[in-house]
């Protein structure tokens, strides 16, 4: 009856998920979100080992204007 209570985080998760690296620019990070309605993309390095996941708050939080922080114009960060 409550079988999902034995499951697993193998039985949920994603095998082969998709990835971006740290050096991968802002732009294509949020073309990869809408492509796929992400709002989190894990962040791998070279070896492939995550170092860090990246989310659409993350991206908004490049743009967030204040009067103690001001970021560069979006295309200047793009």
């Amino acid at each position: 009856m409550h079988e999902f209570l034995q499951y697993r985080v193998r039985d949920a998760m994603t095998p082969k998920p998709v990835t971006t690296t740290p050096d991968t620019p802002l732009r294509e990070v949020e073309n990869i979100f809408e492509a796929h309605d992400f709002n989190g993309l894990p962040v791998v390095d070279k070896a492939g080992h995550l170092v860090g996941l990246v989310t659409k708050f993350d991206l908004l939080k490049a743009f967030m204007l204040t009067s103690e922080n001001i970021q560069p114009h979006y295309n200047s960060i793009m």
